[in-house]
């Protein structure tokens, strides 16, 4: 009997330094069956060549080549893409171990689960210091899961028949630029009913010293309120507020928490939570409430004290009223 077909997804742009070592580990995984579907989103360097190079001397490679239109919209067109009954994404500058499918795909069937989540090595090139490691592992339903999971794709195994039942997707809107994989993986996830997390380090994740983690735009920021309202749209046409409202809340109000009156976005982003409170009003008038104790009553918003950006002043929250202070 034929194993099932497995498709890995890889979204390139400007890689032609990484493309070699990234798709050489995916094509000598120890699971053979996989369709491998490269994206370049309107590349300026030789990653387009390269990646045709690759597609000459194994046929499992399919390339999608566009103009530019970014990271979310690229995903999205990857799972559209999808001929597989399950897929992985696998980053262009990141590398994977030969049994990372395998290994996956063996406690998906073993375990009987809609989600495989694998640990990872992190590689740093500068001075960011990130662990993308799993530390709690084990089966969860989806409802114990959800408190912890990872918002990253780039370490788990999906299913697309769960994909397509519920229309989970990244969005192809211009104006997601950040959190899309949070809120996706929320989307999924809300709608599987167990979910496994494994130690074997599958992943090697790789943190450059000019990573776009480290470098956030307002627009970037702001498209993870935007994000937001889209996951609150998902899971109130599936009914599924009633049972995963308290990790959303507590995911609307971690986010909030980080809005300053001094932030570029901070006007916008507000519009969008306000946005957010008028629809749970309308349609979950006890949920709102739960929100709004869970949004003032959280410690940070009785008693907090940051930085400004500018480094000048100390700001100190007092029951809720924020205090500027000028350092000495």
């Amino acid at each position: 009997m034929k194993e099932p077909l497995i498709s890995v997804l890889i979204p390139v742009y400007n890689a032609e330094s990484f493309i070699s070592k990234c798709l050489d580990s995916v094509l000598c995984q120890t699971y053979t069956n996989i369709e491998v579907i490269c994206l370049d989103d309107g590349s300026k360097d030789n990653s387009l060549a390269i990646l045709t190079e690759y597609q000459k001397k194994d046929n499992r490679i399919k390339i999608i080549s566009r103009e530019n239109r970014g990271e979310d919209s690229t995903r999205k067109e990857l799972i559209d893409n999808v001929s597989g009954d399950f897929f992985v994404f696998v980053d262009i500058d990141d590398w994977i171990e030969k049994d990372l499918i395998e290994t996956a795909f063996n406690v998906m069937r073993k375990e009987n689960v809609d989600l495989v989540e694998y640990n990872t090595n992190t590689i740093m090139l500068g001075n960011r210091k990130t662990d993308f490691s799993v530390k709690k592992f084990g089966k969860f339903t989806s409802k114990d899961y959800i408190n912890h999971y990872r918002a990253i794709v780039w370490n788990k195994l999906y299913r697309i028949d769960i994909i397509r039942k519920y229309k989970v997707n990244f969005l192809n809107r211009n104006d997601i630029l950040c959190g899309f994989d949070k809120w996706f993986n929320f989307e999924y996830i809300s709608v599987c009913k167990n979910v496994c997390v494994i130690p074997n380090r599958l992943y090697n994740y790789v943190i450059h010293n000019m990573s776009a983690l480290s470098n956030m735009s307002d627009e970037k920021c702001l498209s993870d309120f935007v994000a937001m309202n889209e996951c609150y749209s998902f899971l109130n046409k599936n009914d599924l507020l009633k049972k995963y409202y308290k990790p959303f809340f507590h995911l609307v109000c971690k986010l909030s928490s980080k809005l300053n009156k001094g932030d570029g976005y901070y006007l916008k982003a507000k519009q969008q939570i306000e946005i957010l409170s008028k629809n749970l009003r309308k349609d979950y008038p006890m949920y709102f409430i739960y929100y709004l104790v869970k949004k003032y009553l959280s410690l940070k918003n009785i008693f907090g004290m940051q930085g400004s950006k500018c480094g000048k002043y100390r700001i100190i929250t007092l029951l809720g009223i924020k205090f500027r202070i000028k350092k000495c």
